[in-house]
């Protein structure tokens, strides 16, 4: 109902995202911060979810590309969000071991 009435907020399509994430439904995880990036292309933490979905996804470059643009962003707004980079920091990890 609330996306309906607010549908071109894109904060509320990321916290579908998150929602849907957290309860492992990643298909539809990942439509929602699509929709939030379409409303809002510097949506840094959309970006981060997605990067989250790609990884569980195990599309670890896409996952990857996401978490630099949600740092790139998190940079840019002058936010001091570190989750982006322990993502990145973990994946690589995985990556290289």
């Amino acid at each position: 109902k609330a996306l309906k009435r607010f549908s071109t907020d894109a904060d509320l399509w990321f916290y579908l995202a998150r929602v849907h994430y957290l309860q492992s439904e990643l298909k539809m995880a990942e439509q929602a911060p699509r929709k939030a990036l379409e409303r809002q292309s510097d949506h840094a933490d959309a970006h981060l979810q997605l990067g989250l979905i790609y990884e569980a996804q195990q599309e670890f470059t896409k996952a990857l590309m996401n978490y630099e643009r949600a740092i790139e962003l998190n940079r840019q707004q002058r936010r001091t969000h570190t989750l982006p980079l322990l993502n990145v920091g973990q994946l690589l990890a995985v990556a290289a071991g």
